[in-house]
């Protein structure tokens, strides 16, 4: 009988294919300094075209851990309590069922409250060596908060700190930075687009260390590895935005001798295919309430993908919003329920980061639409970064998040 794989899920915030393995695929790619999951993108398959049901992280988590459309479970508003229908699981709860050790380190923020029996530990020291049985198959998932686009925004001495395994020569200059046409060529986006490829290459650091715990204890080859992130960049027309720099993410999956090394694909998925891929994968039966599609199976890739994709953007803090996206191969459409508010409303906190601020002056200053959310001029230069990420990330930043 072939043992079932173990399953490791590799996480973070905030990024868009912003890696050096999408080179040529996704424009900024070549700043990246992404030696470790170039490494892992090498070994399995990188998808080329996987997109997120929301362009921010509760509603978009709560797809991948459930399978579901937020709109359809009503996880869709941006910090919320929902109740979901009564046949909709977290993924984790299945594989606990199966006999799997179930860990999470230990980031949540599902949109809906976590049973006891989800995990067998979420904590920031959850890890798969403390299960309790070494031949017990496990799923261990490890949350990356380094890439937040909070830590963007720190003073030096506290990004310095935070970027601390970034070597001199693999920081990125802004005088180099590849500023999309669609951003503003001030020092403001400059520093912040080099910073956030600094928090890129930091957190590839921490990604490695996991990688290399798996070699050390001799679980590689029997480990699904993958890894992902949640939306697009805490930036202007990223995060919080319907268009593709807010929902399109890297996804890379390793699974040696059932995906070939070097594979790369083009198919349409979603973030949230992820929960009955794994489940296929281990086979374990995938509910028939999940709208999401499996791309894996006990064999490996699954030919063939979405044919549109789906995507909703609705209230986010005290922004009010009802947008939807559908994307195929070649077009993107995008229906705002609400073309009489502009696309970039007053939210608290982002207003505070200084791209945002940045923008807001800009409109000021040039009797443009950027301004449209603010009743007040916007100041300038970009104020120091005193805003507070909200509660939850609060939590998961002051631990560093890391795997022991």
């Amino acid at each position: 009988m072939t043992r079932q794989p173990n399953i490791v899920w590799i996480t973070t915030h905030d990024i868009n294919p912003h890696l050096g393995a999408y080179a040529g695929v996704y424009p900024g790619a070549e700043y990246a300094v992404t030696p470790r999951l170039d490494r892992l993108a090498a070994e399995g398959v990188r998808f080329d075209q996987a997109f997120a049901a929301a362009p921010i992280c509760a509603p978009s988590r709560s797809a991948i851990i459930t399978g579901c459309f937020p709109t359809a479970i009503g996880t869709m508003h941006m910090r919320t309590k929902a109740a979901p229908p009564p046949e909709v699981r977290l993924l984790p709860e299945y594989f606990r069922e199966a006999g799997y050790y179930v860990t999470n380190a230990s980031f949540t923020d599902f949109q809906t409250p976590t049973p006891v029996s989800v995990f067998d530990d979420c904590s920031d020291g959850a890890h798969w060596r403390n299960r309790p049985d070494p031949d017990q198959p496990f799923f261990a998932a490890f949350q990356g908060l380094m890439t937040h686009e909070s830590q963007i925004y720190l003073d030096d001495e506290a990004f310095a700190e935070r970027t601390r395994h970034v070597a001199d020569a693999d920081r990125h200059e802004p005088d180099r930075a590849p500023l999309p046409p669609y951003y503003p060529d001030t020092e403001t986006f400059r520093k912040s687009w080099a910073r956030y490829n600094d928090l890129i290459t930091e957190m590839d650091h921490w990604a490695g260390g996991i990688l290399d715990q798996l070699g050390e204890d001799g679980v590689a080859d029997n480990t699904i590895v993958v890894f992902w992130s949640d939306h697009g960049l805490g930036m202007p027309r990223g995060k919080r935005w319907i268009n593709d720099s807010g929902l399109h993410e890297p996804l890379l999956v390793r699974w040696p001798g059932r995906i070939e090394p070097g594979t790369s694909t083009d198919a349409l998925v979603h973030l949230m295919d992820l929960a009955p891929s794994m489940l296929a994968a281990a086979g374990i039966p995938v509910p028939e309430h999940m709208h999401a599609k499996a791309f894996l199976d006990e064999e490996g890739l699954v030919d063939g993908g979405n044919t549109y994709l789906y995507a909703g953007r609705d209230r986010m803090g005290e922004l009010e919003d009802m947008s939807r996206s559908v994307p195929d191969q070649r077009f993107r459409y995008i229906r705002r329920f609400h073309p009489d508010r502009s696309p970039m409303q007053h939210c608290n906190y982002p207003d505070r980061l200084w791209t945002w601020s940045e923008m807001r002056r800009m409109g000021v200053d040039r009797g443009g639409p950027a301004c449209e959310g603010r009743a007040t001029k916007c100041p300038h230069p970009a104020p120091a970064p005193t805003h507070r990420p909200d509660e939850a990330v609060r939590r998961a930043l002051r631990h560093g998040r890391r795997p022991s």
